[in-house]
């Protein structure tokens, strides 16, 4: 369960976190809070029976309004306190020499590369020559309506064969290539709303602006019952009065 820093700090984090220890089907968390705050992993580490992945030696928060906010722990910080049992790596050219490092300290790690078939494929190289690759790696291939080949590489009961071609195995789609050249559809505008258990809703015009809303304390933090609405354009003149109300500051309606 990737948490993205959003429970801000061990003190809000420690007791959701023990509830959802209770169910089977979570198997780890990843980023419960923002990855600079080291004494506040140790009290979670303290208090928690649950795995725990971080980003490897940088932060986690989907923040750009202040790239100061979270610049995580240097790596060889998150080691020496053993700060969690797993890392999210990118791919980077780097992975090589983290695997490593990894195996030396007994921390397994995996591959996050969102991207087509292509670099699926080339995540399926990397993680199967590295030795603590033991976690499911991802690419988010499956998200997109067409992919860059003409057949998407596909798992085989749980696991993805690496492409055994030449190059990277797989070669791209000329004709797909040229359709997915055109210029982009237009963004789809959306209102999410997070709905609190008391019926205040908080509504916003921009995902990066509800995000930073979180992570800097201008919403409550999260409670039982609270839950995300999100409402798609329906081309109505209602619709564009409330998405142009709330389009510069969030608006709040009980």
């Amino acid at each position: 369960m990737d948490i993205n820093g959003h429970l801000r700090d061990a003190q809000q984090a420690i007791p959701l976190l023990k509830k959802l220890q209770q169910f089977d089907c979570i198997g780890g968390i990843e980023s419960p809070i923002p990855q600079r705050d080291v004494a506040g992993y140790k009290r979670i580490r303290s208090a928690i029976d649950l795995p725990i992945a971080l980003h490897y030696g940088s932060g986690c928060c989907h923040v750009v309004s202040d790239l100061s906010y979270d610049r995580g722990a240097p790596a060889e910080r998150q080691l020496h306190e053993n700060l969690c049992d797993a890392f999210v790596l990118g791919g980077g050219t780097d992975t090589f020499g983290i695997d490593q490092i990894c195996y030396e300290h007994r921390k397994v790690f995996w591959i996050q590369a969102i991207g087509t078939s292509l670099r699926t494929a080339l995540v399926a190289h990397i993680a199967s020559v590295c030795r603590q690759t033991v976690l499911s790696s991802m690419s988010g291939h499956a998200l997109w309506e067409k992919d860059v080949v003409s057949d998407p590489l596909a798992p085989v009961d749980g696991y993805l064969p690496v492409p055994s071609g030449s190059g990277l195995g797989i070669e791209p789609d000329e004709a797909l290539l040229e359709e997915l050249c055109g210029p982009p559809p237009p963004a789809m505008r959306r209102i999410s709303s997070v709905a609190y258990p008391s019926g205040v809703r908080w509504h916003f015009s921009d995902e990066q602006e509800r995000h930073e809303a979180f992570y800097f304390g201008k919403l409550p933090g999260f409670e039982h019952g609270i839950h995300l609405e999100v409402e798609e354009d329906d081309g109505s003149a209602d619709f564009d009065r409330r998405f142009a109300a709330c389009e510069h500051t969030p608006c709040v309606t009980t």
